[in-house]
């Protein structure tokens, strides 16, 4: 079938919303928050939320949605089913005000409807435009900074979301082949500030990803040198490392005890094995349907846990930070084994069919792999997950092994859509 360019203009309009919504949802409380009412916010964001679907039901009528086929339709339909029941088991009794706040939570329903969507719609035919957008996203990480300057290091977790994850959007799109060197050179500068502020803010697991996903960016950008002169590519590569190895040993006792001395007094501390055990303990006195099924959107596990704000001290804690025991708790390991069945699709086929993107994409599920232990990825509605979700989307769809052949015009099964 050849899309007409009229259907084809549509499409592109509804996407361009599409992602637009997602923007704000993800950034209009950082943003927002101090100049409005919270009534008004979330009315903005359940405005986003609403369009989005209005979006994904336009392209879903138009028959623009998609396509998957074999063992990727099988498997995304699973997913699908699975996000739904994690849904569906919530604690729905509720009306007004309070449903409207779960409608937005992002550990919640947000985490868990909005990859059906993002999986679905037509990513393949627009990623040039999707990645724009997800650029100009990454920009507000310089407002939201200069915002909270004074937040931007302290005690705990907090200061990894005072950007609200925003530079996330500009380390992947650090390698993403769509990129012009203009918009890679800002997207360095967001994630070198990023990485910078992370190691200040003692973050083992947020360090580790942005330096995944720099070293993935950096062999990405260089493959072509690479593959024309790889001896001279691997000694440049060394001799970088090499000065890079000798400036941190020569400086290695100023950099540990007056500039990261947070992060080294936390390179040797084990603050997951506890927690991990207190979720395997609970677990163990739990029956075989909490590991089968999960515990749903509201599920959580006993740990004691003390709101910082308040005082008040919550026995049910409803998330944890393992990826894998996250998928666990809340869809059990049917739920887990789509994810990571998904996973290992995308890899594979990233690995079978080469295009443009198909070093980028096999590296970064190499890294989502790694990363699902340090974070929980997919457990709540974040940057890292949207990417995440878009990045399944294309390597799963039908049209894959045709994309990039050329920009504007998308190959599908031997035939060139408008």
């Amino acid at each position: 079938m050849v899309i007409q360019s009229h259907k084809y203009n549509q499409e592109r309009k509804l996407m361009f919303l599409f992602y637009v919504c997602v923007l704000v949802l993800l950034s209009a409380s950082a943003l927002l928050e101090q100049f409005l009412v919270s009534t008004i916010l979330r009315s903005i964001e359940l405005l986003a939320l609403s369009l989005m679907c209005f979006c994904f039901i336009r392209l879903w009528r138009m028959k623009s949605l998609c396509v998957f086929t074999g063992v990727s339709k099988k498997l995304v339909i699973g997913l699908f089913v699975m996000l739904l029941s994690i849904i569906v088991r919530g604690n729905w009794d509720m009306s007004g005000h309070y449903l409207f706040l779960k409608l937005l939570n992002r550990g919640g329903f947000l985490a868990y409807f909005t990859p059906i969507m993002l999986v679905s719609i037509p990513n393949f035919r627009h990623l040039k435009m999707i990645a724009q957008i997800l650029f100009v996203g990454s920009l507000l990480s310089f407002p939201l900074w200069a915002m909270n300057a004074t937040e931007l290091v302290q005690d705990g977790f907090r200061g990894e979301g005072v950007g609200a994850y925003m530079p996330f959007l500009a380390a992947f799109l650090l390698g993403f082949p769509l990129m012009s060197k203009r918009q890679r050179k800002i997207c360095f500068v967001i994630w070198a500030i990023y990485l910078l502020l992370m190691m200040l803010n003692a973050r083992r697991n947020m360090i580790f990803s942005l330096g995944g996903l720099g070293l993935i960016a950096y062999y990405c950008c260089n493959l072509s040198r690479f593959a024309k002169n790889r001896g001279r590519a691997v000694l440049v590569s060394v001799a970088a490392a090499a000065m890079g190895m000798l400036f941190l040993i020569s400086n290695i006792d100023v950099l540990a005890d007056k500039v990261f001395n947070r992060f080294a007094g936390r390179l040797e501390e084990d603050s997951r094995s506890g927690v991990e055990e207190l979720f395997l303990a609970d677990f163990s006195t739990s029956p075989i349907s909490d590991w089968i099924w999960g515990r749903g959107i509201d599920g959580g596990y006993y740990q004691e846990v003390r709101d910082d704000d308040t005082g008040e001290v919550n026995t049910n804690r409803l998330g944890i930070e393992t990826g894998y025991l996250n998928n666990i708790l809340k869809g059990g390991a049917i739920y887990s084994f789509f994810i990571i069945s998904i996973m290992v699709a995308c890899f594979i086929r990233s690995i079978r069919i080469n295009n443009i993107y198909s070093v980028y994409l096999r590296w970064v599920f190499l890294l989502f792999f790694i990363d699902l232990y340090a974070t929980t990825l997919m457990g709540g509605f974040s940057p890292k997950s949207v990417m995440f979700w878009l990045f399944v989307s294309v390597a799963l769809c039908r049209e894959y092994p045709f994309l990039g052949r050329t920009d504007k015009k998308v190959c599908q099964n031997g035939k060139i859509q408008i």
